[in-house]
């Protein structure tokens, strides 16, 4: 069980080690991104130069938040609902974030009928999974567009998380890597990275969880390309659109725009 900052940090390193190997095995020919080595933190992953992403920022110790400031982040974005914040019995004790900020931007509303309705019919307890990003879009822009903002006019790196550090944080990255003109192959494999990267958590951690749970083999290997697969079929209808325009329409403004777009790409 992981009640202490020992047992935090070792089943953290565990499971950065367990999810680069995974990643090697996988052997699926997508680029591997930079892993945050941040002590007690889960599936850190960088994102761009400026903007990291990882899991429920509970799992940080005192000294993984310095060790996020010291790689340039002074905001945390937290895309949790407030139902997901209080900390959970075996997280260990809480640490001090220092200098590092803390700003509670939640990018879903359970409550809404829509959101429970496609849970239902999927047999799903919340949206897990890239096939679902449209819905979330169509709902929930302006939520997105403000996390958006608050990245391109961050004076600091930022570093964004959910509670697995997959879904809703992969929705926020997808975005930003788009707008600033990474390839489909970056941001195909920072996902695939983040699958990887739970994943080995739910199989070091030795916690159950009522809904998900640790792949290996084939199982694993299915379920990642499955991800991945959905994650290109997003991507590919969205480049297909004038998305830029939807995101200014849901709030997007323009100098973050240009802050997170590359010369001459985009609009």
């Amino acid at each position: 069980m992981i009640t202490t900052i020992a047992d935090q940090r070792r089943a953290a390193a565990q499971t950065r080690e367990l999810a680069l190997e995974s990643l090697q095995e996988l052997n699926i020919g997508l680029p591997v991104p930079a892993s945050g080595d941040w002590d007690g933190g889960v599936n850190i992953w960088q994102v761009t130069p400026k903007l990291w992403r990882m899991g429920r920022n509970h799992w940080l110790t005192e000294q993984g938040w310095s060790n996020a400031f010291n790689a340039g982040v002074g905001l945390n974005v937290d895309l949790r609902t407030a139902v997901e914040l209080p900390p959970r019995p075996h997280d260990p004790p809480a640490a001090c974030r220092g200098a590092v900020k803390v700003l509670h931007l939640p990018i879903e509303e359970p409550e809404l009928p829509a959101y429970q309705e496609l849970c239902a019919s999927e047999g799903i307890p919340y949206p897990n999974a890239p096939k679902y990003y449209p819905q979330l879009m169509t709902w929930f822009g302006p939520k997105i567009t403000t996390v958006l903002n608050e990245i391109a006019q961050a004076g600091s790196g930022v570093v964004i998380n959910c509670s697995a550090g997959r879904d809703r944080t992969g929705l926020i990255s997808t975005l930003v890597m788009m707008l600033g003109g990474a390839s489909d192959e970056e941001i195909l494999g920072l996902h695939a990275a983040s699958c990887a990267g739970i994943n080995a958590w739910h199989r070091v951690s030795g916690r159950p969880h009522p809904y998900e749970y640790g792949r290996t083999g084939t199982e694993f290997s299915h379920w990642v390309n499955e991800h991945v697969g959905q994650l290109e079929q997003f991507v590919t209808a969205l480049r297909s659109t004038d998305y830029v325009a939807n995101l200014r329409a849901t709030g997007l403004r323009e100098e973050n725009l240009r802050k997170l777009q590359v010369p001459d790409a985009g609009a």
